[in-house]
This record gives C-alpha cells, sequence and structure tokens, in this order.
C-alpha cells in the first residue's frame, strides 16, 4: 500500500495543473472582453496565454516522471491534453500546424508572425511562471521544495545531435500521419485518442532519445537555456527537424487522402454502374414477359 507521502507529489502535481488551468481559463475571459475577438491583438493574446499555460505545465510533468515514472507521464500527458481540447479553443501552443498552413497559403504571414510572436512569448516566461509558483509553493510542497532547487537541465540524450535531428524529424512525421489520421474522424477520436497518441509519443522519445520534443515551443521552453544546447544545434533540431518531418507527414497524409479518395469515388463509380445495369436488365426481362 501507498503511505500519504507518496500522493503528496501527485496531489501536489494536480492541483498545480489546475491551477495553471483554471488562471489561464480567466485570462482568457479577460482577453475576450478586452479585445475584439478574431482580430490579431486577440489571436496574439490567446496564443500567449495558452503557450505559457502549456510550457508551464511542461515543468510541472518532470515531478509526475521523477515519482512515478514513464507510465505517470503518459497518463499525466495524456489527460493535460484531452483538457486542453476542451478549454484552449484550437490553441495548444504548437507552431507546426501554423507553419504548414503558411506553406499552404491558408494564412498570410502577417498572421503567422502574430502566432509565432505570441507562442514565443509565452513559452519565453514559462520557465520564470513555474520556479515563481515552485518557490511561492515550496512551504506547502516537499515536491515543489526540491523542484525550486533541483536542476532542470539534468538529462542526457542518448545519441549526438544529428541522430536526434533526425529521429525528432522521424517521430513528427508519423505523428502528422497519424493526427491526420484521426482529426478527420469522428469528435471522439480527435478528443481522446490524439492526445493519448501525442503523449505515447513523447514518452516514447524520453525513454528512445533521452528528452521529448515534437513541439519547438515547448522544447524552447524546456532546453533553450541548458548547457550543451547551444543555438545552432536546439535551431535545426528542435525547429528545421521537428518543422521537415510533419511538413513530410502532412504531404503523406494528403497523399493518402487522395488516395482513399480515389478509391472511393471509383467503388461509387463501379456501384452505380451496376445499378444501372441492373435497370437495364430488368427493362430487358419486363419486355420479353411482354
Amino acid at each position: 500500500r501507498m503511505s500519504l507521502s507518496e500522493y503528496e507529489p501527485l496531489i501536489c502535481a494536480a492541483t498545480t495543473y489546475f491551477g495553471v488551468f483554471a488562471l489561464a481559463h480567466i485570462a482568457k475571459l479577460g482577453i475576450d472582453r478586452a479585445l475584439k475577438r478574431h482580430t490579431r491583438p486577440h489571436t496574439f493574446a490567446l496564443e500567449f496565454i495558452t503557450a505559457l499555460q502549456m510550457c508551464t505545465c511542461v515543468y510541472e510533468n518532470g515531478i509526475i516522471i521523477g515519482n512515478y515514472g514513464l507510465i505517470g507521464f503518459f497518463v499525466a500527458v495524456s489527460l493535460l491534453l484531452t483538457a486542453a481540447g476542451f478549454t484552449n479553443r484550437g490553441h495548444f501552443g504548437n507552431i507546426l500546424g501554423h507553419v504548414e498552413s503558411l506553406l499552404k497559403g491558408n494564412v498570410n504571414i502577417i498572421d503567422f508572425l502574430v502566432v509565432l510572436a505570441g507562442q514565443l512569448l509565452g513559452s519565453a516566461l514559462a520557465l520564470r511562471a513555474a520556479t515563481s509558483l515552485w518557490y511561492y509553493t515550496a512551504g506547502l510542497s516537499t515536491s515543489h521544495l526540491r523542484a525550486a532547487g533541483a536542476n532542470l537541465c539534468g538529462f542526457t540524450l542518448q545519441y549526438d545531435m544529428t541522430i536526434v535531428m533526425i529521429l525528432e524529424a522521424s517521430i513528427c512525421f508519423v505523428l502528422r500521419i497519424l493526427i491526420g489520421a484521426y482529426a478527420s474522424k469522428t469528435t471522439f477520436r480527435r478528443r481522446y485518442v490524439i492526445p493519448v497518441l501525442v503523449a505515447a509519443h513523447l514518452a516514447g522519445a524520453i525513454k528512445y532519445i533521452g528528452v521529448a520534443g515534437l513541439n519547438p515551443m515547448t522544447a524552447y521552453a524546456r532546453l533553450a537555456m541548458c548547457p550543451g544546447m547551444n543555438d545552432a544545434h536546439f535551431f535545426f533540431t528542435y525547429w528545421v527537424g521537428a518543422a521537415v518531418g510533419w511538413l513530410m507527414g502532412a504531404h503523406v497524409q494528403q497523399g493518402i487522402e487522395s488516395w482513399q479518395q480515389g478509391r472511393a469515388k471509383a467503388r461509387r463509380i463501379a456501384t452505380e454502374e451496376k445499378q444501372k445495369e441492373a435497370k437495364r436488365e430488368a427493362k430487358k426481362n419486363e419486355k420479353k414477359r411482354k
């Protein structure tokens, strides 16, 4: 049986997640009242709050991993992303989808830069938000007391940066195909299956690579200031690598969808031809009887 002290990290992290999401929700309501909806200032503010919210929770995930391992991390991230699907209004603090939309011509460069600026600012302030939260709650939680003095760059990459970049691109490639396959399906799959897929990829990245990426913004919030992550290594691994993998996955997913649509069209045409042939046979048989 687990003692009460063994539940303390879980209670601490769950309370923090809830508090961060609640404060972010209140901030978004304030943004809605203060700024005209669907304008660039409104979009910037929402992207900023969402990135700050999600990246602050990334730091809290360290408490879950440290106490409950990758299984605990997987469950926590799955629940967080599911909750984000209900509360974040389509904003997830991930620039990759916006890069894809920009290259497809679905958004213009100004709107893209507004989103990018909001997400970058939110990600940049996440470390300050998390450490301040830990500092002011250290007297209430032993987990936050330990986190406040912890080495936040205490991870070990299992490969050199070139291999890590290739793996980052590969994982984003697979993830984009899977998300594309489920995003067009039922609401249940969008809300509940995709978070589980993302959480599984993140847990796998931690186990087999050493650190989770898959999102340039959370990677920036978590890794950019760490020793050994110089600007070139970081940029090419967690921005260029992730973006290239994501865009290649989008291209393959588009090809898969076109192939599926072609097959569906061929089946529909074949069915229609069979129906027409059946009608012609019916008319011939009717004439014979007459």
